[in-house]
């Protein structure tokens, strides 16, 4: 008679060996959920001109981070801001004092 509970059973067999079935379940479980934590939308790129008469003259920019962009070697800088909204954007740009 197994008077295991159904959680042991779950997971290991009468000899007390671990079940592959009820182990990968469980990690499968924990991914999709680390997953669904710590998704972030992709951001939107926009060009100098949207950003100007879309977000800046309408007062729709909370933020505005500008950073180096090691990927390129043309467009070294990248212009990432936030709106109001808490959508995410960014632009690729030629050059930092040009930007400022």
């Amino acid at each position: 008679m197994d008077d295991r509970n159904e959680v042991s059973k779950f997971f290991f067999d009468p000899e007390n060996n671990p079940k592959p079935e009820g182990w990968v379940g469980l990690v499968m479980a924990f991914a999709t959920a680390y997953y669904l934590i710590n998704y972030k939308k992709p951001s939107q790129e926009v060009t100098m001109m949207e950003f100007i008469n879309d977000f800046v003259l309408r007062d729709k920019v909370k933020e505005i981070y500008v950073t180096k962009d090691p990927r390129s070697e043309v467009f070294n800088f990248r212009a990432e801001f936030t709106s109001y909204d808490g959508d995410k954007y960014y632009m690729i740009l030629n050059s930092y004092d040009e930007f400022l």
